[in-house]
């Protein structure tokens, strides 16, 4: 199932047309990682952006 997600992530980071993610609120696990495989990332100023398991 993950190899699944990450390749799904991954298409994003291959696409040939230009990916933007606009964060506006919490963007954490799986949803940080599909912002970070955007090629342009927009946040608000209060966003906030994580992986959970990164605190382990």
């Amino acid at each position: 199932m993950m190899k699944r997600f990450t390749g799904d992530y991954f298409s994003l980071w291959r696409s040939l047309k230009p990916t933007i993610a606009k964060v506006h609120g919490h963007a954490v696990a799986g949803g940080s990682d599909i912002a970070l495989s955007c090629d342009v990332v927009i946040m608000a100023e209060d966003a906030r952006i994580g992986y959970m398991p990164a605190r382990v």
